[in-house]
């Protein structure tokens, strides 16, 4: 920072901290420190009509991820808070909604209609209980979970992580928040700074760190007048006074900026012709946003990317498939080529149609959790794309074959790197002696797939990424931050139809028959030995 000469610095951190974080013994071109949030109060959340007053569905919901492990005891809290409400909740019949399972996020109109159709929302607060300064922590963790993949955040934390978990701290408030106080639900969150912004048991229920005082939050919970009331307060305060409005923030940012300006010419401005001109001559830039709205410039491949543009906008509007477009999110091409993969396997494979009949007739999950449909074609394409390794394919010249072993009671699917075109060998003692038994008992955990030994890790998110064929196109697949890639119908079906998933995965480690094989090489374009 102080080598680039950064004079004035926009940061989560919290105002207590600005020593620790940013020395100016150190950063000797710091003038001003400013604290921001991650997020902001947009127009829609302050529109009346976000606000729900009627009788909701759930007394509890949630939806969170597996954090990065490196974030300390803070983020594990997003995982922890699902586990103990799930149980509070089971055990004290309250209705809930609760998941950290990858495909059961909810984006967009659904995930208002969901906080509008639940009376407590769970969460905690956003950021770091580690803060890695220099990268080390981030290598020593990749190392040492290299060496042992399936190692738990608390075997890395006493390893690698405890002598730096809260030396630095961020712990502020997140876009989820406002949502939450926008939409009318009561926030049960666990006890935190959160900036400054939030006071427990007046904006929040507590919940301690600990989890010890769960049995009170379940009567607080049980009063819906109180948990209105609660409600209400925090609505008046982030949303109805303004203090964290989009609006002002630009307001007070532009004020900042302005207040810094020295010497500038303000007569001289960039020619925005001239810009683009020169941003599509030297890296074939092709939309550009103007007052107007975007632009495509009129190239051929300006031409090319408007046409899937429309392409895309005709699938998320279609009747039938839009729906699933919507809630999947992302490359709605992309997706749909996916899509026609995963069913061309389901079709082809026979081990795999159980899966099907076992979704159309049970279409939903304990407490109506669907099992979507893009969830069961991204388990079939996941379990097909490890059918077509054992089979010899390797479409970029990485080859991987797959055993499956039990973890904690999770069942994992776990890749090893192989030569190019081997084929692997059936047999697998483990499945037979261990992991089919546990399934068709109903005693198994997670359905995963872990490819971690067999691509680099991105240290940015800690996921595992690989570029594989699908039909004529290059798709990316990246795993969670915990560096698996979740199988969640599966685990959904395993709870109602064990014998459907234990044939999946059967079909899934056995090299294909010449019949298979075609249904494979049509769904990944390429040709197996």
């Amino acid at each position: 920072m102080n080598e680039v000469g950064i004079e004035i610095m926009f940061t989560c951190a919290a105002e207590k901290d600005f020593k620790k974080f940013y020395p100016r013994n150190r950063i000797r071109s710091l003038r001003e420190i400013h604290q921001n949030l991650t997020g902001y109060v947009t127009d829609e959340l302050r529109k009346p009509g976000v606000r729900a007053f009627g009788t909701r569905r759930w007394d509890v919901g949630y939806r969170g991820r597996p954090p990065i492990y490196y974030m300390g005891q803070l983020g594990q809290h997003k995982i922890r808070i699902a586990r103990e409400f799930t149980a509070l909740c089971e055990r004290e019949g309250l209705r809930h909604n609760i998941s950290c399972q990858e495909d059961d996020r909810l984006s967009g109109k659904q995930w208002f209609d969901f906080l509008r159709d639940t009376r407590v929302q769970l969460g905690s607060p956003s950021g770091t209980s580690i803060v890695d300064l220099d990268g080390s922590l981030i290598e020593a963790e990749q190392q040492y979970r290299a060496e042992k993949p399936h190692a738990t955040f608390e075997e890395v934390f006493e390893k690698v992580l405890k002598p730096h978990e809260g030396k630095m701290t961020i712990d502020t408030v997140s876009p989820r928040h406002f949502e939450y106080a926008a939409t009318g639900a009561t926030m049960a969150l666990v006890k935190g700074h959160y900036g400054g912004y939030l006071n427990a048991d007046e904006h929040y229920i507590p919940v301690e760190p600990d989890y010890s005082n769960l049995d009170d939050v379940a009567r607080q919970i049980r009063d819906h007048a109180h948990c209105r009331r609660m409600a209400d307060r925090a609505h008046a305060h982030l949303i109805e006074s303004g203090r964290f409005s989009a609006e002002k923030f630009v307001r007070d940012f532009d004020a900042i900026i302005e207040r810094n300006i020295e010497d500038i010419d303000r007569g001289d401005r960039v020619n925005a012709e001239a810009f683009e001109s020169m941003m599509t001559e030297r890296f074939n830039q092709v939309l550009f946003f103007r007052r107007s709205g975007p632009v495509y410039i009129d190239t051929a491949e300006g031409r090319r990317i408007q046409r899937q543009e429309q392409k895309s906008r005709l699938l998320v509007r279609a009747p039938l498939v839009g729906p699933i477009f919507r809630q999947a999110g992302g490359d709605p091409l992309m997706k749909a080529a996916k899509g026609r993969a995963a069913l061309r396997l389901i079709v082809g494979v026979k081990g795999f149609r159980p899966l099907l009949s076992a979704w159309l007739h049970h279409p939903e999950h304990r407490y109506g959790q669907k099992i979507l449909t893009a969830d069961l074609l991204k388990s079939v394409l996941l379990l097909g794309l490890v059918k077509a390794a054992q089979s010899g394919a390797a479409p970029y010249g990485e080859g991987f074959h797959s055993r499956i072993c039990l973890v904690q009671d999770n069942i994992i699917l776990e890749g090893r790197p192989v030569p190019a075109g081997s084929v692997n060998d059936p047999s697998d003692t483990d499945w037979q002696d261990n992991v089919e038994p546990r399934l068709r008992d109903g005693i198994a955990g997670d359905i995963r797939l872990d490819l971690s030994r067999c691509w680099p890790i991105q240290l940015f998110g800690h996921s595992t990424q690989f570029v594989w064929s699908v039909e004529d196109k290059v798709a990316i697949f990246r795993s969670t931050s915990d560096e698996y890639f979740h199988l969640s119908a599966l685990t959904k079906i395993a709870t109602f139809a064990p014998e459907a998933v234990a044939s999946a995965l059967h079909a899934a480690l056995t090299p294909a028959s010449p019949e298979e094989k075609r249904s494979l090489e049509k769904a990944f374009n390429l040709t197996l030995p």
